[in-house]
């Protein structure tokens, strides 16, 4: 069970489970704005990203997530320091909304719904729109909208002043000789699980190449390439929203990966959510205009419902960039591109 499922006491495991996953994730973006407007109102004139940390601290507590006593640990307050410096680069209050869309993402019990159930289309549009690009902007791009809407001086210093951090945390030469050890050995075995996930993917062992790439990222989750590869070993075994939200994760940490889209687009189509799959192949287009299949399956989807003429447009397209399932389609219809 997630960390909402948690909060709102498991109802998303009752008899109506669907009715329940909706009535969770909106009690979740509820939870964040409240909470955050809550405190706004109460400790006035601060930055967005105090508001955020509270908030976030409020809901780590409440789930259980964390203990009392851990909550003004040093460790701890960095970490929430850290998990909410992208989403106080967004304006107020889209940024208590993002802090709700980023729990839910981690959350594979409601992510699958909040990604493909329609009634949640603004809210995921607004995700994709602001959240998304943030992922895999630079650094002075996150320093400039975070002074944007974050006025304390000395706050930026202190997100923004890495030395500062890293005086901080020093540690004595032993622990950070064993350190490196053990990043290193992890570093190998993470090269192990992936070459190995990577052959059962090659083979159609799809269920054992979901295995290794679960371990790969039990051993670091910033790897976007086990994401992808496991993505694709659900996709094979037609688990779409799995598949869909590995994808996801891969747009979140490479919000420029063509690719990504493509087959987020494709596991949408297979969930019948075409709206959303003509989205990502929009967005696959428009990183790559060269992108034949994306073009081709496009068109596919425009027919299915029922847009005809976007289809042959589509496909034209796609038979002169050299795709041969658009050009044996046209070929039969004796349609010229």
């Amino acid at each position: 069970m997630g960390l909402f499922g948690k909060l709102f006491g498991g109802f998303i495991e009752k008899r109506n489970p669907e009715f329940y996953r909706a009535w969770s994730i909106n009690s979740c973006i509820n939870m964040c704005e409240s909470l955050y407007e809550d405190f706004s109102r109460k400790i006035p004139n601060k930055d967005p990203h105090e508001y955020l940390v509270w908030v976030y601290r409020d809901i780590m507590f409440k789930s259980g997530a964390i203990p009392k006593s851990a909550l003004n640990e040093p460790n701890f307050v960095w970490d929430l320091l850290e998990a909410t410096l992208k989403l106080a680069c967004l304006p107020p209050p889209i940024c208590a909304r993002a802090l709700a869309y980023t729990l839910i993402s981690r959350d594979q019990t409601l992510f699958p719904d909040f990604i493909t159930n329609d009634d949640f289309k603004t809210y995921h549009d607004e995700y994709e729109r602001y959240l998304v690009p943030l992922m895999g902007a630079d650094d002075n791009t996150l320093r400039d909208l975070y002074c944007k809407y974050n006025k304390n001086v000395q706050h930026q210093q202190t997100v923004f002043g890495k030395e500062h951090f890293k005086t901080e945390k020093k540690q004595d030469s032993s622990h950070t000789a064993r350190t490196e050890a053990e990043l290193s050995q992890k570093t190998k075995d993470y090269a192990v699980y992936f070459d190995r996930g990577l052959a059962h993917v090659k083979n159609g062992n799809y269920h054992q190449a979901i295995e290794d790439f679960n371990k790969a990222i039990e051993l670091n989750q910033k790897e976007a390439e086990a994401y992808y590869n496991r993505g694709v070993a659900h996709g094979n075994l037609g688990n779409y929203n799995q598949a869909v939200m590995d994808y996801s994760k891969v747009i979140e940490m490479k919000s420029k990966d063509a690719q990504a889209y493509y087959n987020r687009g494709l596991n949408y189509s297979k969930l019948d959510n075409n709206n959303q799959a003509i989205r990502d192949y929009d967005k696959a287009i428009e990183l790559n205009p060269k992108f034949a299949e994306a073009y081709c399956m496009r068109g596919c989807v425009h027919g299915a419902l029922g847009n005809f003429t976007q289809t042959e447009d589509d496909l034209k397209i796609a038979a002169r960039l050299g795709n041969q399932l658009a050009q044996d389609f046209l070929r039969k219809q004796e349609i010229a591109w």
